[in-house]
């Protein structure tokens, strides 16, 4: 067996944690057309066989359910809890609380394993807002003309930021401290991440609002260079990561 059997996320680490791995997954057999019902394991092509899922094929050596160490189902990714083998297909697989017990014996290695959890799954939030419809934004009239306003006051604060589409530039600096301020300005306008205190920028949840808002092609422009550390590294480093 070589190490390109394992997806990159176990493949990258100790050959010592590799192997332990290897020693920790099960073989199943199936017959033609049957059913391969996901009990949240990591499924891995053993032989020549070919699996049908969700309209895509899978084959030898192939890696399925890579995501399967997420605990909210629901960024799971959609169709492929389950797989149909199309001829003889022998599969190796790691079910999910046997990967969470073998780190147990990595203290290295589980450190990895859980922060790609963690960040693994903001990128999937953010995949399935930044997908989903989003609601009109002509709701907030932007006054450009910018009416006076008290700037140390949090609600009049708020109203100027939706007014103006998310300028959170106009507020107090002790107001971009605020939790809700901040997720209404760059809900607007993702880069006024950068004019949030440095506590707000290193915050995941608000990151991923941001990034959502952005969109695919400018997130790592008007987003990623105002994270704070250690989010901005863990974030360059999964969304380099292009085969999970």
């Amino acid at each position: 067996r070589g190490p390109g059997r394992l997806p990159r996320y176990f493949s990258s680490r100790s050959n010592k944690f590799r192997f332990a791995v290897y020693k920790n997954l099960t073989r199943q057999l199936y017959v033609p057309q049957e059913l391969v019902e996901d009990e949240v394991r990591l499924v891995i092509i053993a032989n020549q066989g070919v699996v049908g899922s969700d309209g895509r094929i899978f084959t030898s050596g192939m890696a399925m359910n890579k995501d399967f160490f997420l605990y909210n189902e629901e960024l799971r990714e959609a169709g492929t809890k389950s797989f149909r083998a199309l001829n003889y297909v022998e599969l190796e697989a790691l079910s999910r609380e046997d990967l969470f017990h073998l780190v147990q014996d990595f203290p290295t290695e589980r450190v990895y394993i859980n922060a790609f959890r963690a960040l693994f799954a903001i990128l999937r939030k953010v995949r399935a807002i930044a997908t989903a419809k989003r609601r009109v934004s002509s709701v907030f009239v932007k006054d450009p003309s910018k009416a006076a306003f008290n700037v140390d006051d949090l609600g009049e604060c708020y109203a100027a930021v939706k007014r103006s589409g998310g300028d959170l530039a106009l507020c107090a600096e002790p107001l971009r401290d605020n939790y809700e301020l901040v997720q209404a300005a760059v809900a607007d306008r993702p880069e006024a991440l950068a004019f949030a205190s440095s506590r707000l920028r290193g915050d995941a949840a608000l990151a991923q609002v941001a990034i959502a808002r952005a969109g695919d092609k400018k997130w790592r422009d008007d987003v990623l260079p105002h994270l704070e550390e250690p989010l901005k590294s863990l974030v360059e480093k999964l969304s380099g990561i292009k085969e999970f």
